[in-house]
């Protein structure tokens, strides 16, 4: 059975019923539901906090939930883990909804995308693995409208010519798996990648910057001039000159495209990027 410091009784007296093997030593409640509730969960101390989710952690804090299972919130206040193996580190008003998600610290910052990870005050983020960081908004709210980003992208091409994405292979490809704009913002963006050979020693690097917009809608999406070069910044072996960086504003879904390219040679080639952004929203 459970571990606990108080009978339940359905009131905030003595809480709801506690999970299976759940361990609750709060004492503080203000709502029969404030209690180590998921099988295994764990509610450490504060008061007012909520572990729902199988194998869930809440350390401490005030009016903080770990909802999913497997999630975890060291502290602070009102913070919400809403999706399977969040973090919320702690600080005010974070909130995580896909899985993997996590939020460092600071205050309303928002991680919506798989894996992805929001610090700092109002930093906002749907797009899987994308790290944002900002220290504040013009909206007031956590929106991410003035905010820096970094994504790691990644393909593997075979005389092919195959765009770069983010997806771990947890879930279908999506359009979070892309540099997906939001409407009615720009960026500028640094990047940084690349290629290799699993069989011999081709390698090729490339160096570029842009600045890439999206208006109203996804047909208004546009890369600012200049357009970054495709042939590599610098490349050893006999082909890996040969291959192409194909750097696009694509205006059908709304997202920067990078396509690695290997056309004419045949064999495995692996593609790493590091996207860098800094963005404004208006």
């Amino acid at each position: 059975g459970a571990l606990q410091t108080s009978v339940n009784d359905a009131t905030p007296a003595g809480g709801m019923s506690r999970g299976s093997y759940a361990t609750d030593w709060q004492r503080f409640r203000t709502a029969g539901p404030q209690v180590a509730s998921g099988q295994y969960a764990t509610l450490s101390g504060g008061r007012q906090n909520v572990s729902g989710g199988q194998d869930s952690v809440v350390s401490g804090g005030q009016a903080n939930q770990a909802g999913s299972n497997s999630c975890a919130v060291g502290g602070g206040f009102q913070n919400f883990a809403d999706d399977e193996a969040n973090v919320i580190a702690g600080g005010h008003q974070n909130q995580t909804f896909q899985p993997y998600s996590a939020v460092v610290g600071g205050r309303e910052n928002r991680a919506k995308g798989e894996g992805a990870v929001a610090m700092g005050i109002r930093s906002s983020t749907s797009l899987s693995g994308q790290v944002v960081h900002a220290s504040g908004s013009f909206t007031g709210t956590g929106d991410g409208s003035a905010q820096h980003g970094r994504m790691v992208l990644r393909t593997t091409t075979n005389n092919n010519i195959i765009e770069m994405d983010t997806n771990a292979g947890f879930a279908a490809l999506s359009a979070n798996d892309y540099f997906t704009l939001g409407n009615n913002t720009g960026h500028t963006f640094t990047l940084h990648v690349i290629a290799r050979s699993t069989a011999v020693g081709e390698t090729a690097w490339w160096s570029v910057e842009g600045c890439i917009i999206r208006d109203a809608n996804a047909a208004s999406t546009i890369l600012i001039a200049p357009a970054p070069a495709s042939t590599p910044t610098g490349d050893s072996g006999g082909s890996a000159a040969n291959f192409r960086l194909n750097v696009s504003a694509n205006n059908v879904d709304g997202r920067l495209t990078l396509e690695a390219e290997s056309t004419g040679y045949v064999g495995d080639v692996r593609w790493v990027a590091t996207l860098q952004t800094t963005q404004v929203a208006v």
